[in-house]
């Protein structure tokens, strides 16, 4: 008669597994579970029961808020016309404001602002081949009057005849302004330095 080892019958994977599931519990039993940090397994699979040191703050400097970043009303877009006919046929080109960001640093009462602008020109009816100059103007006020830097920016952009439509951007970094009162950044078209 012929005598089987029960063990014999298991493959080889099913036995892995089955010798795992066992040790699990063991362990389990003995300390309590994977859910206690303090048990053996806890501190095995945590690496320890410390708990973790907490992070000074003060080594990354102080936090600095930004002024909000507000388009002037009326300044969001810039039209060119042909021979100065204000009509949709007579229409050049027209560029757009679509978004906005800044970052800001203070050191010594001093704020170091770098704001970035980006939007679409468009060419019209009327557009012509060629580089498009785009006039804007970044400002910060203080206190909602007091106009503590003013600078305009011309941006060059090309309209070609197979792209009639293109995406622009300026970056204006080291905008030195005191840090003080209620700050406010401005940006827009300045229309009249066209």
């Amino acid at each position: 008669m012929t005598r089987h080892n029960p063990m014999s019958l298991l493959h080889p994977a099913s036995f892995r597994v089955a010798v795992l599931g066992a040790l699990v519990l063991t362990l389990a039993a003995c300390g309590g579970g994977p859910s206690n940090p303090d048990s053996f397994l806890g501190k095995a699979l945590m690496g320890t029961s410390e708990p973790p040191e907490p992070i000074d703050l003060t080594k990354f400097g102080p936090t600095v808020r930004c002024p909000p970043v507000l388009i002037q009303p009326g300044t969001e877009s810039f039209s060119v016309y042909e021979d100065d006919e204000v009509s949709a046929f007579s229409l050049k080109h027209q560029a757009t404001i679509a978004d906005t960001a800044a970052e800001c640093g203070s050191e010594g009462g001093v704020m170091t602002i770098k704001v970035g602008v980006r939007g679409r020109v468009l060419s019209g009816p009327k557009s012509t081949v060629g580089e498009v100059p785009l006039p804007l103007r970044v400002a910060v006020t203080q206190d909602g009057e007091t106009v503590v830097y003013s600078e305009l920016h011309t941006i060059a952009t090309d309209l070609t005849e197979t792209e009639t439509s293109r995406p622009w951007a300026k970056v204006v970094e080291n905008i030195q302004v005191p840090d003080q009162g209620t700050l406010r950044i401005l940006v827009g078209f300045d229309e009249s330095a066209s």
